[in-house]
């Protein structure tokens, strides 16, 4: 049994399928879903104090550790349930009026792009995005964020695109936008447990980011981090009992819910530990990846998304039109037919009239993995 298969067996992955797709929801280890179960147990066993006694010092528990994991301040910092809410929570606390810009990129997650949709349309502000150009050979597409941001209202960056996997360069983009004076949230759905994160050092104004996703934590575990000055001014989707007092009691105080996933950080991070340590399984994950695809172009011929500097555990190529239609209709088919056929889960995405499938690296994958992806997919273009 090789080491892959044996750290397999942590995670309780489905038998006899090839999982490439850790990037889109993460996997929760099994000792983590059964203190996640516990939590549960003891919220059930006596409901007032839990509730009432418990929770408030469990959540604060919970977010100091996410704040020390991803180098920021603990008061700095609130617990949310995803990226998207997090997103949701600034540009809702922003005065956006008639005119205003709210600038991003091509490559903005569809939630996120929905959201600042939504936000022009009841300000009558307009959404301003930069074309990212994929593959990226070059960083020209910098001079035009640089001329976009001119007078923008805010701006709402990517620090890892989720469609193509690419890490952005994210502190020249923040740099740009402190040039302008323009206001910018970082969406770092992607980054907790990819990269290794000094938030607070980053200089933005927001930072949300997901632990479900490469941190492995519960589903439904995020963080929203926002400079001390801006603080006041957020509130949460959600208002509950806490308005108005302390920004932190605000979000965490969101009414009955289930808060064991939020209450579970502390067994992440102790899974984590167990193993080796999330710097350790990054380093591995990140050279796993760059295997995988020097295999895949190698076989296919493929263009990747980007240079390797603009990846990590996650990255994608450009797939030959004879395998699949550059269709949203011809991404489900194909999906379905690895699936169905060959068992490999891995996401395929159309974007700007082609096809990109990424590919994800995790402690439980090996180069067979990929090597099964490369098989499958030269079959198909055979056919």
């Amino acid at each position: 049994m090789t080491a892959a298969q044996r750290l397999r067996g942590l995670w309780g992955l489905q038998e006899g399928m090839h999982f490439l797709n850790h990037g889109s929801f993460g996997a929760t280890p099994l000792v983590v879903q059964e203190e996640q179960s516990r939590i549960r147990a003891q919220m059930e066993a006596q409901p007032i104090r839990f509730f009432v006694r418990h929770l408030p010092g469990a959540l604060s528990h919970s977010a100091a550790l996410v704040a020390e994991l991803v180098g920021a301040r603990p008061e700095d910092l609130v617990l949310v349930d995803n990226a998207t809410a997090g997103v949701n929570a600034v540009l809702r606390s922003i005065q956006v009026g008639e005119g205003d810009r709210l600038v991003t990129l091509s490559h903005v997650y569809p939630a996120v792009r929905n959201s600042m949709r939504a936000i022009a349309a009841r300000s009558g502000a307009s959404v301003v995005e930069v074309r990212l150009p994929c593959p990226v050979l070059d960083d020209a597409w910098l001079e035009e964020l640089d001329q976009a941001l001119v007078g923008a209202r805010v701006a709402v960056l990517d620090h890892v695109t989720s469609a193509t996997g690419l890490v952005l360069p994210i502190q020249a983009m923040i740099a740009l936008c402190r040039k302008h004076g323009v206001p910018v949230l970082v969406d770092g759905a992607h980054a907790p447990g990819l990269l290794p994160l000094q938030v607070q050092a980053l200089g933005a104004d927001w930072y949300t980011g997901n632990l479900h996703k490469w941190v492995c934590a519960p589903k439904g575990t995020a963080f929203l981090w926002a400079a001390p000055p801006l603080q006041g001014s957020l509130q949460p989707p959600v208002v509950g009992h806490a308005y108005g007092q302390d920004w932190r009691q605000t979000f965490h105080t969101l009414g009955t819910r289930d808060y064991s996933n939020w209450l579970s950080v502390p067994a992440v991070l102790d899974f984590w530990r167990s193993i080796g340590g999330l710097e350790r399984a990054r380093e591995h994950n990140d050279d796993l990846a760059s295997q995988a695809m020097s295999l895949l172009q190698d076989g296919l011929g493929v263009q990747a998304a980007g240079p390797q500097q603009m990846r990590a555990a996650m990255a994608a190529f450009l797939l030959p039109q004879s395998i699949a239609s550059a269709t949203p209709q011809g991404s489900l088919e194909l999906n379905d037919l690895l699936w169905e056929k060959y068992r490999i889960e891995v996401p395929i995405t159309p974007h700007e009239g082609r096809l990109w499938l990424r590919i994800s690296a995790q402690l439980y994958n090996e180069l067979d993995d990929y090597r099964a992806l490369l098989s499958a997919l030269v079959a198909i273009q055979g056919e």
